[in-house]
C-alpha cells in the first residue's frame, strides 16, 4: 500500500500581482443568434405590388401575357341569381371571375384577340356572362352557363346540390381546352398562366441511393387539417407544411401479402425509398382546396374550423435556390355553409376592382369587412393572388448613382495622395531643420 506523502509548499519568489495592460485587449460582445426574416412583414411586402396597384403588373412568369390588375375603366361585377340549386355554381364563378387576369382575358376574347377561340365554346359564353356582370347594376341569371353544364362536367347536375370546388376545377379544364389549337400542349394556355404551376417530384432509392426525378403540372393545392405544433389549432400553414414533408414509401411483403414498395429502375427490385416533392413553377393564382367532406361509408363534412392568413408564404417550398420569395395575397374564398354535403349552401367572398371585399350570397351581394373573411369556419375554397416584386431603380438612375460613388472613391484616393505628398515635403523640411541645428552646436562647440 502506497504511503502518503504531505506536499510542500514553497513561497513564490514574487508574490506581487501580475498585472495587464486592459488597452491592449479588444471587448468581444456576442453576437445575438439571427432571427429568420418575417417575409409577412409590412416592412418585407413594401417591396411588392399589392394587388391592382400596378395596371402594368404582368405576373412573375413568362411570357408576361396576364393582367395582375384590373384596367382603369372596370366595373364591379353583379350577383347571380340561383333559380334552383346552383349556387355553387354561382360561387365558383364569382370568385373566378374576380381575378383580373381572367377578367381582362375574357374581354380580350370578345374583342377577338384570341381568334382561336370558337364563338360556341364555354369561354365566349362565359364572356359573354362576364360582360353583363359588369354592364348590369341588378343580378344576372346565368341560363346559358347552366345549360353549358354537360360540356363542362357531364356528371354535375342542375338539378340537384352538387360539389362547388368540382365545378370549379372542371370549368378550368374546359376553358383551359378551349384556349389551346389542336396540336399544341395544355400548358401552353393562358390558363396555365394564371391557374396553373409545376411541382417537382424526387423519389430516392434507400437501397442504391438512386433518385429519380419527375415534373407534374397542378392547378390546386389540396390540404387536410392539421395542427400546429405550437397553437395545437388547426393552421393552413401546417397544413401546407405536411403537404410538403418527404413521405416514405415502406416496403411490405409476407404471407398473403402482395409486396409493395418503390419499384426502382436502378435496382429493378421493389425497395424502400423517399418521396418529396417541392414547387417547381409557382402558379399566378394559387387555388387552395380545403379537404372538409371525406368518404366514410357516406359523405361526412369536417366542420372545424382552420386558421388560414390573408398573407401566405411558400418560398420553403420551391425546388430552385434562386433567390425569390413566393409571396401570395389572399383574394377570394368560397364558403360551404350548413352541417352536409347535400344540404349546404354556397357563398363567395372576392376583392372587388376598388380591392374592397364583396359578399356574393348568389343574387345578393353586400360589402365585407375583413374579419369576417379571415378564418370563416366555413372556408372551402381559397384563391391566392402571387405579389410581384416592385421594379429596381432604371439602369441610368443605377448608373448615376454608380458614378458618384466611383467619383468619391477616387476624390477620397485624390486626397490620400495629396496628404501623402505634403507629409512627404514636410519630412523634409525637418530634416533641413536638423541639419542646420546640427550645423549650428558645430559652429557653437568648433567642431569643424
Amino acid at each position: 500500500m502506497a504511503t502518503k506523502t504531505a506536499v510542500d509548499f514553497i513561497p513564490a519568489k514574487f508574490p506581487e500581482a501580475i498585472t495587464s495592460d486592459l488597452s491592449k485587449y479588444k471587448v468581444i460582445t456576442p453576437t445575438p443568434p439571427t432571427k429568420p426574416q418575417d417575409r409577412t412583414s409590412n416592412d418585407f411586402l413594401s417591396q411588392f405590388k399589392d394587388i391592382n396597384e400596378d395596371r402594368n403588373d404582368h405576373g412573375t412568369r413568362e411570357p408576361h401575357r396576364i393582367h395582375k390588375s384590373w384596367p382603369e375603366n372596370a366595373s364591379s361585377l353583379s350577383g347571380l341569381e340561383n333559380q334552383g340549386v346552383t349556387c355553387y355554381q354561382n360561387a365558383a364563378l364569382q370568385s373566378i371571375l374576380h381575378q383580373p387576369a381572367v377578367g381582362v382575358y375574357l374581354q380580350e376574347v370578345l374583342e377577338n384577340k384570341h381568334p382561336q377561340i370558337n364563338k360556341k365554346s364555354v369561354t365566349y359564353e362565359l364572356a359573354n356572362l362576364f360582360q353583363k356582370m359588369t354592364s348590369k347594376k341588378s343580378s344576372v341569371f346565368p341560363a346559358k352557363m347552366i345549360r353549358r353544364l354537360d360540356d363542362i362536367n357531364p356528371m354535375l347536375s342542375e338539378w340537384q346540390q352538387e360539389d362547388s370546388h368540382e365545378y370549379f376545377m372542371s370549368l378550368i379544364s374546359r376553358l383551359q381546352e378551349d384556349s389551346v389549337p389542336k396540336g399544341q400542349k395544355l400548358r401552353s394556355s393562358i390558363i396555365h398562366d394564371i391557374f396553373g404551376g409545376s411541382v417537382e417530384q424526387k423519389v430516392k432509392c434507400l437501397r442504391c441511393q438512386a433518385v429519380s426525378t419527375t415534373s407534374q403540372d397542378f392547378y390546386d393545392l389540396p390540404v387536410y387539417f392539421s395542427k400546429s405544433e405550437e397553437t395545437s389549432e388547426y393552421t393552413l400553414e401546417q397544413s401546407v407544411k405536411d403537404f410538403f414533408q418527404p413521405e416514405k414509401i415502406e416496403l411490405e411483403s409476407g404471407k398473403g401479402k402482395r409486396t409493395q414498395g418503390y419499384e426502382c429502375e436502378k435496382c429493378q427490385k421493389a425497395t424502400n425509398a423517399i418521396k418529396s416533392i417541392a414547387i417547381d413553377e409557382a402558379p399566378e393564382h394559387l387555388t387552395v382546396h380545403i379537404k372538409r367532406f371525406k368518404m366514410e361509408g357516406t359523405a361526412k363534412k369536417v366542420k372545424d374550423l382552420i386558421n388560414y392568413p390573408t398573407i401566405l408564404d411558400l418560398t420553403n417550398y420551391k425546388s430552385s435556390q434562386k433567390d425569390e420569395n413566393l409571396i401570395y395575397k389572399l383574394s377570394a374564398v368560397v364558403l360551404h355553409e350548413g352541417r352536409t354535403v347535400s344540404s349546404g349552401h354556397y357563398v363567395a367572398y372576392a376583392r372587388d376592382v376598388n380591392n374592397k371585399w364583396l359578399l356574393y350570397d348568389d343574387d345578393l351581394k353586400d360589402t365585407a369587412d375583413e374579419k369576417d373573411v379571415e378564418n370563416n369556419a366555413s372556408a372551402y375554397i381559397l384563391i391566392y393572388s402571387r405579389l410581384s416584386k416592385k421594379e429596381k431603380p432604371h439602369a441610368k438612375q443605377t448608373n448615376t448613382q454608380e458614378e458618384n460613388s466611383l467619383s468619391k472613391t477616387r476624390g477620397s484616393k485624390k486626397s490620400k495622395a495629396d496628404h501623402s505628398k505634403k507629409r512627404k515635403s514636410e519630412s523634409q523640411k525637418d530634416k533641413k531643420k536638423r541639419a542646420k541645428a546640427v550645423e549650428d552646436i558645430d559652429e557653437i562647440f568648433k567642431r569643424k
